[in-house]
């Protein structure tokens, strides 16, 4: 079987384990503790430009001041509340070249099988 990992406040579980409690649920609700998901996906119509806006983009992300409350994959960032706009202005300059989605989250929990 595989182990369960929640998002956001580092707390880990082994196999089979329930990661929280109610009660920890409603702490996390109360400490403020919503999460913003950003999905996202580069458009490109030729390799030239999938390069060019890969490339720009990376390098602006990287600038960001969100990498220790970050939690990024390939096409997924996640941060806290306070990084929601400078995250949407980011997004905003890319207008055309990437589709964004965004959710905001209480409770994230990661499955791996």
């Amino acid at each position: 079987m595989g182990s369960k990992q929640q998002i956001g406040n580092g707390q880990r579980s082994g196999e089979g384990r329930q990661v929280g409690n109610e009660q920890q649920n409603e702490d996390n609700q109360q400490a403020g503790s919503e999460r913003v998901v950003y999905f996202y996906d580069l458009k490109f119509k030729t390799k030239k430009q999938f390069n060019r806006v890969k490339r720009v983009f990376y390098y602006k992300l990287n600038k960001l001041a969100i990498s220790n409350d970050a939690y990024k994959t390939k096409s997924t960032i996640i941060v806290g509340k306070k990084h929601e706009l400078l995250l949407d202005a980011f997004f905003r300059n890319f207008n055309g070249s990437i589709e964004v989605y965004k959710a905001t989250v209480i409770d994230l929990i990661e499955l791996s099988y």
